[in-house]
Parts: C-alpha cells; structure tokens; sequence
C-alpha cells in the first residue's frame, strides 16, 4: 500500500499536521509550522513491532526531548495518509538537497545561495554552535524568548543586519560580531511581488552558515541527529529509517486515519534526565 505515516505532536484536538522525528519541527506543537518530517510504508514496517516509546526514538527522537514533552502534558498521535486518496500531496527524502528544496518552497522569502548552503553542510552542529556561542537546543527550549532562537524573521534580520541587533540580542548574546568584514549585506527587494524581502548572505560567511543553521535547527526541525542523509539517528549512534519532509498543512485538507500513542517512559530513561 502506498501510505505515509505521521507523527503527531499537539495539545489540542485541531492542530494540523506536525512532525515526529527528533530533527523534525520540534516546534510541530505550532499549527503555524510551514513544514513537517514523516515516514514512509517502509518504516512501518521496521517499528510497527516496537512500543510507542522506542518507536520515537527509532524516529530519531532525542529521549530528552520525548520526556520534557511528556511531562508538559503533549500527547503524540500517529496520524496514517494513503497516497491513493491524497493525490496532491507532495514530499522529498530528508537529504540536505531534499532540505533546501522543501526550504525554498516553504520560506520563499529567504534566498540562500549554493555556497552558504554548502557551508551549512559541511560544517557540524558543535562547529555552528561554537561561532554562535551559545547551545540551539536550549534556545529551543526556551523558545522566541530566547534571543538566539531563529524566526524566520529573526534569520532575515540577522542576515540582512549582520548582528545580533536583528534578533533583539547583543552580538555577545547572539553570537560573534558579524560586521566585521561585511559579513552579510544588505540587497534590494525582491523581484516577485508580495514575495517578501529576499536576502543574499555573504558566502563564505561564518555568521550567516550559524544564522542559518539555528534557522533550520529551531523552525524547521533539523535538530541534533540530523545528518541530512534522509535517514533518523538515534541519540547511541544507530541509523533508523529513512525520512520525508514536506509543506505543512491543516489536517482537513488531508484524508487521514489518527491512532493516539501511549507513551510510557522506562523507569532508567526517566531517572537518566
């Protein structure tokens, strides 16, 4: 059968769809997420034996992250499409390429060019969150109260800006002092109406490889695991199954079967946070 499964994170009934997967939209509790990260037949097939709990973190779900939601009060759902009936629906494997290409549809308002993508590539997590200096996932934690949590509004301003200035931050609390050297300039408006304002970083830029990458970290779910081969990991370094990343949308536009999830924490994993 030709069936994409979800996972779903919310507190209310009416949430549209959100992402399951430790990199996936960690923010996918917010109905105002423009993207999403699912799995396929395929991977059912390799969790469907496994307890809701070890199928998360099969999903690449860090076991931190599945406890501090829990404990909030979150409830996941497996939320199960059959392609058959929802012909319109569009998705790309996980890779980086997938990645920029989901980006670019979803954030049309945000122009990152070939070499910044390449630097945000090469670079590891601990390499972005060393030139930033600060930790992404306790901005995430702390969600847009945190200045370093990156909007996309926030992205855009601290690109364009070059400096902590755009995110409400000082560049200590933001990070380093990316006007140095012209880090990133300023271009003119888009070509396209009403598309939004377009942005060129420079593109050997440090700061704008970070900026981006806590973009793709806090709003668009790319979190720890994520290695942009289009597989989860899971926090003891075993690849599980391969995942998806498409456009976010409202679950009444959908045709979709919802299964709730139980989620017992074992008593070790709990004691471990």
């Amino acid at each position: 059968l030709s069936l994409f499964l979800f996972l779903s994170l919310s507190s209310l009934s009416s949430l549209p769809l959100a992402s399951l997967s430790s990199h996936l939209s960690r923010r996918s509790d917010c109905p105002q997420d423009r993207t999403c990260f699912f799995f396929g037949d395929d991977g059912f097939t390799h969790v469907q034996h496994l307890s809701p709990y070890d199928m998360l973190l099969q999903l690449g779900f860090h076991r931190h992250y599945i406890q501090e939601k829990v404990s909030s009060g979150y409830r996941f759902e497996l939320l199960t499409l059959d392609t058959r009936r929802n012909a319109g629906f569009v998705c790309e494997r996980a890779t980086w390429d997938g990645v920029r290409t989901v980006c670019e549809a979803a954030y049309p308002e945000l122009s990152i060019g070939d070499g910044l993508w390449a630097r945000v590539r090469a670079l590891s997590l601990e390499d972005h969150e060393r030139a930033a200096r600060y930790r992404f996932d306790e901005a995430r934690r702390q969600g847009s109260a945190h200045p370093g949590y990156m909007t996309l509004e926030r992205t855009i301003s601290a690109l364009v800006d070059g400096g902590g200035a755009g995110t409400g931050a000082t560049t200590a609390e933001i990070g380093t002092d990316c006007t140095a050297g012209g880090v990133a300039e300023r271009c003119c408006a888009l070509g396209e109406k009403g598309r939004g304002a377009a942005v060129v970083a420079a593109e050997g830029s440090e700061h704008a490889a970070w900026v981006v990458r806590a973009f793709l970290f806090h709003t668009m779910g790319l979190r720890g695991l994520y290695r942009g081969d289009g597989y989860t990991w899971t926090h003891d370094n075993r690849r599980g199954i391969a995942e998806y990343l498409c456009r976010n949308c409202p679950r009444s536009q959908l045709s979709l079967g919802v299964s709730p999830l139980s989620i017992d924490i074992p008593k070790g994993d709990a004691e471990s946070e």
